[in-house]
């Protein structure tokens, strides 16, 4: 089968899968590792491990997670306090391709272990059967590939036009890789188009992956044996649709550009304050509402997740970070907004300021857009009528228009520190 280790870890009582991990980066038998993972021991070590080996090997991945219990009874590691789309997400950084079950994990292997790795997204196709070959192409469009229009050589293609075909795709500066496309046709099948897919394929430093007569792993037509009987590169992987093709050339293909990527720098960023960041956290802490507080544990107050700052604190962090936010000035009648709104200039915005309704994002707590006084003056009895003096109505300065984004930043206890950016809903 080609396999050169199998280890079946179980609760992995002395053996780990990290272990496992860095022993076959130094093992010169292994050049693929296929790992089906129920549980990450060490998820922060795994990361790290995972993102050296698959600077050197392909390192693919099935992990259980779609439903509630993600680890067997007993297990010793328990599951990850992430989402699932997070864990892919780091799956991504650290270059490992994830896929959904054991049969894409072979098919993808396949390709890593026999094929060269696409220099880029351009997918060449070509077939004998025009129906498939546009398959082939919405697949690929589908994976995020960039597939030229297919080469439809009609079904009594003999061997000679698969051999040109092949030779002027492979030729081409602006073809990355190419599927091949050979159903049964109206004459009898021989092995003569075969033997143009291998020594096409085996004479390329581009990927061919095929749909040979709708077969599955590496038929012997296409198999390129070695002295011993055994599989070697140049052999040409078979999948039994299109899409099964495209999809494990597309992770071969984002594997590589992870791979070939520049590994970037941390950028220096001078107007950095930590020291006074953290002065402001720790005199915010202190004097942030009693009801907000846990308990006190040898002598420290915690806090929950929902300990909110005050909006003036939240301006000095930010500041820490060469992140400017307008002043806001705290109102309460109608007159002292309109005041507030002549000495910030307008257009100005009125808004509530307490906690449970500033976190919120294009809700009804705040009106925008205010050019005059009296639209200063109506916005803010709207508001006070509204939520009453609770609010904390203020009025701010109104920034350009732009896009509402949230970002939240913690350290996860299996990852470490996690931080997420999305649109604010």
């Amino acid at each position: 089968m080609g396999l050169s280790t199998f280890v079946s870890a179980g609760n992995r009582a002395d053996v780990s899968g990290n272990d496992l991990v860095q022993y076959w980066q130094e093992d010169p038998a292994t050049e693929v590792v296929l790992q089906y993972l129920e549980s990450l021991g060490n998820p922060r070590k795994f990361t790290r491990l995972a993102r050296r080996l698959a600077k050197q090997k392909p390192v693919v991945a099935v992990r259980s997670g779609g439903s509630a219990q993600t680890t067997p009874t007993g297990h010793a590691a328990g599951g990850l306090a992430l989402p699932d789309y997070a864990v892919t997400s780091l799956f991504q950084q650290a270059g490992v391709v994830r896929v959904d079950d054991i049969t894409q994990m072979f098919d993808a292997a396949q390709v890593f272990a026999y094929q060269p790795l696409p220099d880029g997204p351009r997918v060449g196709v070509i077939g004998n059967s025009d129906s498939l070959e546009l398959l082939v192409k919405d697949a690929a469009v589908r994976q995020g590939l960039k597939p030229h229009e297919p080469v439809n050589l009609g079904p009594q293609a003999t061997a000679e036009d698969f051999d040109l075909a092949l030779e002027t795709a492979l030729a081409a500066e602006d073809v990355h890789s190419v599927v091949v496309v050979f159903v049964p046709a109206l004459h009898p099948i021989g092995d003569d188009v075969a033997r143009v897919l291998r020594a096409r394929s085996l004479g390329s430093d581009k990927p061919v992956v095929a749909t040979y007569l709708a077969r599955q792993g590496i038929p012997e037509e296409l198999r390129h044996v070695g002295e011993r009987g055994e599989t070697l590169r140049g052999s040409v992987p078979s999948y039994p649709s299109p899409e099964d093709a495209v999809r494990a050339l597309a992770h071969a293909t984002r594997y590589a550009q992870w791979r070939n990527r520049k590994p970037g720098r941390h950028p220096e960023l001078p107007d950095i304050d930590r020291a006074r960041a953290r002065a402001a956290i720790t005199r915010a802490l202190k004097c942030a509402p009693a009801e907000n507080s846990v308990a006190w544990f040898g002598g420290e107050r915690r806090y929950d997740e929902d300990t909110a700052i005050s909006s003036a604190d939240a301006r000095e962090l930010l500041a820490c970070y060469g992140i400017a936010a307008y002043p806001d000035i705290p109102v309460t009648s109608a007159d002292e907004a309109v005041v507030a709104a002549g000495e910030l200039g307008y257009p100005v915005v009125v808004k509530a300021d307490a906690p449970d309704l500033r976190v919120r994002a294009g809700g009804t707590f705040v009106r925008a857009d205010l050019r005059t006084p009296d639209d200063v003056r109506s916005a803010f009895l709207s508001l006070h009528d509204r939520f009453g003096a609770e609010a904390g109505l203020v009025v701010q300065r109104m920034a350009a228009p732009g896009v509402p984004t949230v970002v939240r930043a913690g350290d996860n206890q299996s990852f470490g520190s996690v931080v997420s950016f999305g649109l604010a809903t």
